[in-house]
């Protein structure tokens, strides 16, 4: 009975890491970290842009305050463009991708596209960040891939198709993830030809959003962890205490059955 008390409390645990688990990010080098000079740089990332006139736009990368790790990139829009850092990726036909980043925007014109994650080349794309923000804001749309696509170019941008902006954005904490499911109210787009299948549930997605960095895990769920942790510890140190008991009971039994058998 105890043994199967100590088997639940580890499946808890087990559940409790299972849960604030992350799914796989199919980007390489996410958070800039290994990006040293992007007008040089021929490696993940590429900068393009809608005017390519002297002038127009600045690409940077930069330090300090970042939204994790060291370093995030930079678009500088003098003049109305659609500018972005685009990387491309291998995906699977007929699955589901959540695209989601961090921004951080000064003096981007409210009236069109702002700061955003999208596909290069659709006109969809994740609710804009605009304005200027003190702090790095969070913004995410769902893709669906068509059935003979095996790859996408994913974007951080400033501006889009059909809305150029100005000003300045930046980026960091770029993801892509598989997901099963799409949350009600989601900015949607669709990649080729896709079939709709039978997926196995995971956890529910939480709804499209534009909040503030999360802090860390609530109290509660923290209080939770730690009692099922001490918990189990106590029910594994009561199990060997009695079955030590028992053995010294059961030798000290043996040694006084010889001791009146002489």
């Amino acid at each position: 009975m105890k043994k199967n008390i100590l088997l639940i409390h580890l499946f808890i645990i087990l559940a409790f890491f299972a849960e604030f688990a992350g799914s796989e990010n199919l980007l390489d080098d996410s958070s800039f970290e290994d990006i040293r000079d992007i007008s040089k740089d021929k490696g993940l990332w590429r900068i393009l842009a809608f005017n390519q006139d002297p002038g127009t736009s600045e690409f940077r990368v930069e330090t300090g305050d970042a939204h994790t790790g060291k370093k995030y990139v930079t678009i500088i829009n003098h003049k109305e463009n659609h500018t972005r850092f685009v990387q491309r990726i291998g995906v699977q036909g007929g699955e589901i991708y959540r695209l989601s980043c961090w921004a951080r925007t000064e003096n981007v014109e409210t009236k069109t596209k702002g700061a955003n994650i999208t596909e290069e080349g659709i006109l969809e794309h994740s609710p804009s960040v605009s304005g200027t923000t003190k702090d790095w804001v969070y913004t995410e749309m769902y893709i669906r891939i068509g059935i003979d696509i095996d790859t996408i170019a994913v974007a951080v941008s400033l501006g889009g198709y059909y809305g150029t902006n100005t000003g300045k954005a930046s980026f960091d904490d770029v993801t892509v993830e598989e997901v099963n499911e799409i949350p009600r109210g989601a900015v949607i787009a669709t990649k080729g030809d896709f079939i709709e299948k039978k997926r196995g549930k995971k956890k529910e997605e939480q709804p499209v959003r534009i909040v503030k960095e999360p802090g860390p895990v609530s109290v509660p769920v923290f209080i939770a962890l730690i009692l099922a942790l001490a918990s189990a510890a106590f029910i594994t140190g009561r199990i060997v205490y009695i079955n030590l008991v028992k053995k010294k009971l059961l030798k000290k039994k043996e040694s006084e059955k010889e001791e009146s058998e002489q």
